[in-house]
């Protein structure tokens, strides 16, 4: 009974909060028609992927839930994210409600993004009249089916999977003259921290998987070492966004748009046409990575300037069928307890860059992109004989 009753505090309190923002967000909305909602969003806040090596003991007391694992933080902001989704959507269904029939959830096979799932489902689909199955506990939650493939194979979603031009080219990423030269110009802090901290950081993924963990502890407001002031920090988050940028979007090898978009980008834009598909559910959400965010962005030739992408954000693809109209949205939430808004993106596939474009004509686009699995593996060189190295990033 007291788990039962912490269970329903937790809810009820994020519920109160949301009160306020409730009517005036869902007023906003216009109540057009939509035949499908595509959401693609990134998992919620985690704690480090790797303690520091020379703060080993103390960072296993900050960090209880494990490594790579959501924290308090992304729980609330995953439950929050499945709420506004719940407020912007329902009116869309029968009975202004979004049953566990009426939505698909696909998920990275990586813990934080099925945990982020099962959060934004608690928060989308709350059990109400039929569909409650208990007193207590089944009057405030109810399973809703998340379906996830194995992380080697799962191209749609992962931007590690298995793919040998992919690593070859992320190889060559590594070495190539832009990256060598952008670490030069920072070479003198990279050294400097090095020694402070007897860490070997010899490439700028290495800095990338140190400086996270700073990120990571400057965002859930625990204390920094004494050597990372204000101006060390900042320098460090830069060289952070820009190996992200080298590394998840095509600026340095254009392939990579096709390989480690294209899957997502052939499930987006078949998805979003009832005429291919008409039997599945009108609304679909994908929980991924940033680096796949980052890649779904560059592949669809967004402003790839703010390159950093906070925990929760989204783009959410909506089409009408009667207009032939598909318009996309971006949210992208300050913090877990944040009022969420989205942001209506202009589409760079037209000379004016308008809001609101025909289905058709960004399929012909787009088309370029498009990967299905059987088409993924053949211009990866995949034998489908073994897995491949773990990133640690993801």
């Amino acid at each position: 009974m007291k788990l039962i009753n912490i269970f329903s505090l937790f809810f009820y309190q994020i519920i109160l909060h949301d009160l306020c923002s409730l009517a005036s967000s869902s007023l906003s909305e216009k109540r057009k028609h939509l035949d499908r909602i595509i959401v693609v969003v990134r998992h919620g806040d985690r704690a480090p992927l790797f303690p520091f090596a020379f703060d080993r003991d103390r960072m296993n007391e900050l960090w209880p839930n494990g490594y790579g694992y959501l924290t308090s933080e992304g729980r609330t902001r995953m439950y929050r994210i499945g709420q506004f989704l719940r407020r912007r959507y329902s009116y869309q269904f029968p009975g202004r409600y979004i049953s566990p029939r009426d939505v698909y959830i696909r998920s990275s096979t990586i813990p934080r993004c099925l945990e982020s799932s099962q959060l934004i489902a608690a928060g989308l689909s709350p059990p109400i009249g039929v569909w409650q199955w208990k007193s207590d506990i089944g009057e405030l939650w109810q399973p809703v089916p998340i379906f996830t493939v194995q992380r080697w194979r799962e191209a749609l979603l992962n931007p590690s999977s298995n793919c040998e031009l992919a690593f070859r080219l992320f190889e060559r990423i590594r070495n190539s003259p832009v990256v060598k030269n952008y670490l030069l110009l920072h070479q003198e802090i990279i050294q400097n921290i090095s020694c402070i901290t007897h860490e070997n950081l010899r490439d700028h993924r290495e800095i990338r998987e140190f400086v996270d963990n700073l990120v990571s502890s400057k965002h859930h407001g625990r204390r920094l070492p004494k050597w990372c002031t204000a101006n060390v920090y900042n320098q460090l988050k830069e060289i952070f966004d820009i190996s992200l940028r080298f590394d998840y979007t095509g600026e340095i090898e254009p392939e990579l748009r096709r390989l480690r978009a294209g899957v997502l980008m052939n499930e987006i834009f078949k998805g979003l046409d009832p005429d291919i598909d008409p039997y599945r559910s009108r609304l679909s959400i994908y929980v991924t990575h940033d680096s796949q965010l980052l890649h779904l962005r560059d592949a669809l030739g967004l402003d790839m300037n703010s390159v950093s992408l906070m925990f929760g954000s989204m783009l959410m693809f909506e089409y009408n069928k009667q207009e032939d109209s598909v318009h996309l949205y971006s949210a992208n939430v300050p913090g877990p307890m944040d009022r969420i808004t989205a942001e209506e993106l202009k589409i760079p596939v037209c000379e004016k860059n308008l809001t609101r474009i025909p289905l058709g004509y960004l399929q012909t686009k787009y088309k370029h992109l498009f990967l299905d699995l059987d088409e993924f593996d053949r211009q990866c060189g995949n034998s489908n004989d073994g897995k491949q190295p773990m990133d640690p990033y993801l």
